[in-house]
């Protein structure tokens, strides 16, 4: 069986510097399929001579899903990467006998219905199976009910631009057919004069895979209806590099609706353009509004433990805030924790962990902490466990096994501390 390697690169998270690459090896062979991810490298490269070229939809969808892993920049870890994870190996499964992903209704019933089982083979990897045919037929089937109706209702009134929304937005959310949605945007777009939600909904279509047209679109959303669509356009205009028309946008929607979340995100922004002081003062700000705002207390806190490599000064506005609240979320427990592994605060460290995790069971970069603080601590085997723990929630690594070998095996505390360090990319 030959297998077919990839480097991939994205332009990594708010508060990041530089580019990350992921490493995709992908077998074309069925059932089941195997593949891995490896840890981020500095280099984009293409391997094998006889390594099939990726589609735009292919490499779209590995984008999202290593973008979604990319989980060092403040706010930390995106709870939907496993969700992310299922689809994009049900999407290769079937694009590794299309690659150019033709058979689209295949891709959009195994996209819509993304469910992971399997085990572990002897190398650590799990092997993935396809659910139950019944249930994928039975799922396909009522999806083909929808669109049919959405059908009727363009073919009843063609020249309105609704039924034509609503069929795109069937497309795409449920078959997601791209193309088909952007067809149907267009046909509404030429039948009548577009609203500002109708270039604003096509712009959200064209932001997939064509940012440069999403933002054209973006514009003349916002020159319709200025108090909307700014933040839509301000992610866009920063995702291509335009920055200042970015804050723009995000200084306009937080005026027009004075949302936090829009100013915790302009703060994300400021450090991109190496504004670190106005970022801490921005999201200072917003706790001053709402000191019980969790989103913006776990924003500040990732940028003064990674940007500003102050983790101290975190742990304090963290513990304020957790004392303040009568229920943290757990995301403040576990960025509380990072900090105070940053200051080698161990013991402190894996008290928030626990108690993070008796919250949110499913989240892996908890496991992978404890992991670390344990071993840092010389505690082998509760090392052992939690990375075993890691590992079963589904991020799946090459390494895992070689790391628990020598968590198992003894090695020097300080050795597999660097090793977990090393995969888990702090």
């Amino acid at each position: 069986m030959r297998l077919h390697s990839y480097e991939l690169t994205t332009r990594g998270l708010p508060g990041q510097k530089g580019r990350k690459a992921w490493h995709f090896t992908l077998s074309p062979a069925r059932p089941p399929l195997e593949w891995a991810v490896a840890i981020p490298t500095e280099s984009v490269n293409q391997y094998g001579p006889d390594a099939p070229a990726l589609d735009q939809d292919q490499a779209r969808w590995m984008m999202e899903f290593s973008r979604s892993l990319q989980c060092c920049a403040p706010g930390g870890w995106r709870s939907h990467s496993k969700h992310v994870w299922n689809r994009l190996v049900k999407t290769l499964e079937a694009a590794s006998n299309s690659p150019s992903v033709k058979d689209q209704a295949r891709c959009a019933d195994l996209w819509a219905a993304p469910r992971r089982s399997g085990r572990r083979d002897k190398n650590g990897r799990f092997r993935f199976h396809e659910e139950s045919l019944a249930t994928h037929a039975q799922r396909r089937e009522a999806r083909a009910k929808d669109l049919a109706r959405e059908n009727c209702a363009v073919a009843l009134d063609p020249k309105s631009p609704e039924p034509l929304i609503e069929r795109s937005r069937r497309r795409f959310v449920a078959h997601w057919d791209l193309r088909g949605a952007l067809d149907d945007a267009n046909a509404a777009i030429k039948v009548g004069r577009a609203s500002d939600r109708t270039w604003a909904y096509r712009g959200s279509l064209y932001s997939q895979s064509a940012p440069k047209k999403a933002l054209s679109d973006l514009r003349k959303a916002v020159a319709l209806n200025p108090k909307m669509h700014q933040y839509s356009l301000g992610k866009v205009a920063w995702r291509l590099g335009r920055h200042e028309e970015a804050l723009a946008a995000f200084d306009a929607d937080a005026l027009a609706r004075r949302d936090l979340f829009v100013a915790s995100e302009r703060a994300l922004l400021l450090v991109d353009m190496g504004e670190l002081d106005r970022a801490l003062e921005a999201l200072r700000a917003v706790r001053r509004k709402d000191p019980a705002y969790p989103y913006a207390a776990v924003k500040l806190a990732g940028l003064l433990t990674f940007q500003a490599n102050r983790p101290g000064a975190a742990v304090t506005m963290l513990s304020k805030f957790i004392a303040a609240t009568e229920d943290p979320a757990w995301t403040a427990l576990y960025h509380r924790g990072v900090a105070q592994r940053r200051r080698s605060k161990y013991t402190e460290a894996l008290a928030d962990f626990d108690l993070a995790l008796t919250q949110e069971p499913s989240a892996s970069r908890i496991q992978g902490e404890r992991g670390l603080c344990h071993a840092a601590l010389g505690n082998l085997e509760e090392a052992s466990t939690a990375l075993d723990a890691y590992f079963e929630l589904g991020v799946d690594w090459p390494f895992g096994e070689r790391i628990r070998a020598r968590v198992v095996e003894g090695g020097e505390p300080q050795d597999v501390a660097r090793a977990i360090r090393d995969i888990l990319k702090f």
